[in-house]
This record gives C-alpha cells, sequence and structure tokens, in this order.
C-alpha cells in the first residue's frame, strides 16, 4: 500500500519542483545547466542524465559551447518558452556539386514540426525551379536573372520565396532545384533552395552571393510535449497549476500522437511545464482545462 509521504516522493523524483516563491522563476531542473553560450535550456530540454523530459528533448553542450538537439542531431541557435519555438541550423541544398536532390531532416516520430508562420521556402539562382516536395511537389517557386536589373529581390529576380502551407504540420521535405532554361548564358551557376527563417533572411541575406559557401540556415521549429506527459501532469497538477497554467492541443505528429503546448496565463511568469505551474502576483482563478487524450 502506497503511503501520502510515499506518494509525495514519487512525485518529486518523476517532475522537477525547482523554485521557492522568493526566487526568480526557475526555468531548469534543480541541479541542471541553464544555458549552454548564450542559449538558455529550459525544460522539457536538459544536458545530462535526469535533466530532461524524455530523450526528444536531451541536448548536448559542445566544448565550445555549441548547443545539439541529440535526437536530430543539429545544432540549437534558440529555444523559447513563450513562444514554443526553437531555432536550429538546418543544411542548405545547392547545385554546385552536383547534388540537385536533397531529404532534409527528419522529425517525424518527434514533437517538432518546421514553422509553416515563421519559416519560408527558398530559391536562388538563375534560370531555377526550387520546389519542396513529400510524395508530391507542396511548393515551390521560380528565380531568373535579368540583364538590365542586378539587384536581389526576392519576388523572383535570383531570388524568391513562399510559404508552407499550415495544414501539413510538417515534419519531413525533399528540397529540389532544376534549370528553367537551358539556353541562357548562367545555366551552370549554383543554384539553391532551402527552408530559412523568414526573419533572419530578410536582415542578413542582402545579395545573393552571401548565399555561396552557406551550409546551414537558421530555421525555426514549433514544439511541444506529447499528451502523455500531459495527462501524466494534469492528474498530479495542484490548483496553482491549474489556475496559473494553459495547456492547449498543438498538433498531430506524423504517428497520430497529439502534442500539447503550454503558456503561463496573463501576470503569471516561469515555467508551464513544472508541477507547482507559473508564479505571479494575479489572484488565483479557477481554470477549465481541456485535456486531449493520446
Amino acid at each position: 500500500m502506497i503511503t501520502p509521504l510515499l506518494f509525495q516522493l514519487m512525485i518529486l523524483l518523476t517532475w522537477p519542483i525547482n523554485y521557492s516563491i522568493a526566487d526568480s522563476p526557475a526555468i531548469a531542473k534543480r541541479n541542471c545547466p541553464t544555458s549552454c553560450g548564450k542559449v538558455s535550456i529550459p525544460f522539457p530540454f536538459g544536458v545530462g542524465a535526469n535533466c530532461y523530459l524524455d530523450f526528444h528533448y536531451a541536448v548536448n553542450c559542445s566544448s565550445d559551447n555549441k548547443l545539439f538537439l541529440r535526437s536530430i542531431n543539429l545544432e540549437v541557435l534558440d529555444i523559447s518558452l513563450e513562444e514554443g519555438t526553437m531555432v536550429v541550423n538546418h543544411p542548405v541544398l545547392n547545385s554546385c556539386q552536383n547534388n540537385e536532390t536533397k531529404e532534409n531532416v527528419n522529425l517525424k516520430n518527434t514533437p517538432f514540426f518546421f514553422s509553416p508562420a515563421k519559416n519560408r521556402f527558398t530559391g536562388v539562382g538563375c534560370n531555377n525551379f526550387a520546389s519542396m516536395s513529400t510524395d508530391l511537389i507542396i511548393t515551390g517557386c521560380l528565380s531568373v536573372c535579368d540583364k538590365t536589373n542586378d539587384t536581389m529581390s526576392c519576388y523572383g529576380i535570383k531570388c524568391c520565396q513562399t510559404r508552407i502551407p499550415s495544414f501539413l504540420n510538417l515534419q519531413l521535405f525533399n528540397a529540389s532545384v532544376s534549370t528553367i532554361n537551358y539556353l541562357t548564358e548562367r545555366e551552370q551557376e549554383c543554384k539553391y533552395a532551402f527552408l530559412v527563417h523568414q526573419d533572419w533572411f530578410e536582415e542578413h541575406i542582402k545579395t545573393p552571393e552571401q548565399i555561396q559557401g552557406f551550409e546551414h540556415v537558421p530555421v525555426v521549429l514549433d514544439w511541444g510535449i506529447y499528451n502523455r506527459w500531459m495527462d501524466r501532469l494534469v492528474r498530479n497538477s495542484s490548483r496553482r497549476y491549474l489556475s496559473t497554467t494553459n495547456c492547449t492541443n498543438f498538433a498531430d505528429s506524423s504517428s497520430q500522437v497529439p502534442v500539447s503546448r503550454c503558456k503561463c496565463l496573463k501576470g503569471y511568469e516561469g515555467n508551464p511545464y513544472f508541477f507547482q505551474g507559473c508564479q505571479g502576483n494575479k489572484k488565483l482563478l479557477p481554470l477549465c482545462f481541456n485535456k486531449h487524450e493520446s
């Protein structure tokens, strides 16, 4: 028979309870690294045993202070609890090495998705048809070179961009480039196709020549936690958790397992993936919590 004291100890061992009311809200589990270089590491992510929720969120900090997500082996540039996003360095396809098609990082069977809101599929080069496909082409764009206009425009002159269909919950795609006019003088120039964080692209890329030599560019992933973890969180959560934190179904992965994203309610702060919920001075009010079964 499990005594009340033993039950409380079991909860402490299975989920982090990190901070006192007087302290600033913790983002990582106790005695776990909170950052690597300039990148913060909030739970459910973590470095080292017992610091992450499960293997999907295990990260390593390299000797040169670069953070890598072990499950997909990509460098992590940023993790946002508030937005439920993560920025990673993602590979760029180019035709310079006689490679015109490339399968990108596989996110299937993970709680990560290529963000349709924050990324753009991009093609760079003359006479280039850049396309993104799964089983079929799902999006693509054309870029040409105008001899009378040597400036870069991502509306079709040397560069083109298109959105990802938002209904796909995209976790895997192929990028391809192909020549659209073999009679032009510039048909042998390198062509590029890649997904990219649009804000980064607009801030840093001013000419097509800047893309040359790039093997990776920042890409935004949406993330959440599987609802099997959400169910455990709800079953063991206190009134404080339910009245400071809100979790909603976010997406269905390729394995058809629902994924949820949690946020602190207005007036509260901290990590919404801890049992004790978020912190703040706002009076606690009941919250209707919608649970999604996995």
